[in-house]
């Protein structure tokens, strides 16, 4: 059975990976039933975008940084790294929580950190001295944190790799005037 109607075409609007092919062909009585209740209950449903009280999504991410060069470490010693970094930002009389430090961990088992953290900073200009700061700031001998704020890191990552685009270069063509002797007149 087919649920083609008007409250069906609206609730696909809002949540388009809804699916129920599988559950119809299983009971059709199910059908009949979705059917008269989504033409009941859609009346009331809006998009939640449209809501006037709808909450308000904070887009602006110029109070974060973007701290690259950290250990790869697993989720115990994490912790431990966060803890380091809160003593760190302390130092230089910034004021963090655990909450504002956010690790990326790869998929492998057990999962490791990537060796990069956003951090959340108070204002943009807090973010802005902080990643001044820690750009080259050395964690220990290994380690080197190369730091920008997150509006920086958009427009490097916009940026294309120009010097790899079509250089494709014949090794043959680098030799041609090594390799033609007849030209070249030698002064022995």
């Amino acid at each position: 059975m087919d649920l083609e109607c008007e409250g069906w075409s609206k609730i696909l609007e809002i949540f388009p990976d809804m699916d129920f092919t599988d559950d119809l062909s299983e009971t059709p009585e199910l059908g009949k039933y979705l059917k008269s209740s989504i033409n009941t209950k859609s009346v009331g449903i809006d998009r939640p975008q449209e809501l006037p009280d709808r909450p308000k999504l904070d887009d602006d991410f110029s109070k974060f940084i973007v701290l690259n060069g950290l250990p790869k470490c697993d989720l115990k010693k994490s912790e431990k790294l966060k803890a380091l970094m809160i003593k760190l930002f302390a130092k230089k009389n910034f004021i963090l929580t655990e909450d504002a430090i956010e690790h990326n961990f790869d998929d492998a088992e057990p999962p490791m950190t990537t060796g990069q953290a956003f951090v959340q900073l108070k204002t943009d200009e807090q973010a802005k001295i902080a990643a001044a700061l820690f750009n080259g700031h050395a964690l220990d001998k290994k380690h080197t944190f190369s730091s920008c704020t997150f509006p920086d890191f958009a427009k490097i990552m916009c940026y294309e790799d120009k010097s790899s685009a079509g250089s494709t270069t014949d090794f043959l063509e680098l030799r041609a005037q090594v390799l033609d002797t007849k030209k070249n007149d030698y002064a022995f």
